[in-house]
């Protein structure tokens, strides 16, 4: 964590692995966040393929200050466990994936509710409208993003702003993507493709701008 204005002031916030640097930092959030809403994101954090999951839930992070914690799909992590104990107020709790994801055993020792849907780009998809329904987020702002860098980037700078982040593929918009802009156009006022031409085509762009028309 760098503060404003001062980059030479940097905290490290270490772990062993993943899952303790996901730790130390939602117990870091809990610190410098006093208007942090008060529950946790769940995320597949040992599955490279899962990752865009932890990623749609990075705009609601950024924006209320709900840390994001890190699971397998068929256990808790000790890294993780602990993490809630160290938290009080930590519900509604909520985890990304289906149950290839995160099994149904994990999601309910979690006491989590599921977002998800058939695949990355229908999760993405749940996840913003249900963001959306609960009041974390708004549909000024979404952002649209197919390489896991670029929505790395793009789920933290549209959080800020208070927007989703969904999913499209580099050469085309997929049907969930296209129903969620569809359903947002009249609140929507700008669109924020993330990536270069390798990323997202033009054509692309353009689809999702009709989209919102």
């Amino acid at each position: 964590v760098a503060a404003v204005g001062n980059p030479a002031d940097v905290e490290r916030l270490p772990g062993a692995n993943r899952y303790d640097v996901a730790r130390n930092i939602a117990l870091r959030m809990r610190d410098v966040r006093p208007d942090q809403e008060p529950g946790v994101l769940f995320a597949n954090g040992a599955d490279s393929a899962k990752f865009f999951d932890a990623l749609a839930l990075s705009a609601i992070s950024a924006h209320t200050g709900m840390p994001v914690l890190l699971v397998r799909k068929d256990s808790i992590p000790a890294e993780t466990t602990s993490a809630l104990a160290s938290m009080t107020g930590t519900t509604p709790r909520y985890v990304a994936g289906g149950t290839a994801t995160v099994s149904n055993t994990v999601r309910s020792a979690l006491g989590a509710t599921r977002w998800s849907g058939p695949d990355r780009y229908a999760t993405a998809r749940v996840v913003a409208e249900n963001a959306i329904a609960a009041g974390y987020l708004g549909s000024h702002n979404v952002a649209i993003a197919s390489k896991l860098p670029d929505a790395l980037s793009a789920g933290a700078d549209v959080g800020f702003l208070g927007g989703p982040i969904v999913i499209v593929k580099s050469d085309s918009v997929p049907s969930a993507t296209k129903a969620f802009l569809q359903g947002q156009a009249e609140d929507c006022r700008r669109l924020w493709p993330v990536g270069g031409p390798l990323s997202i085509q033009q054509s692309v762009i353009d689809a999702a701008s009709a989209a919102l028309d």
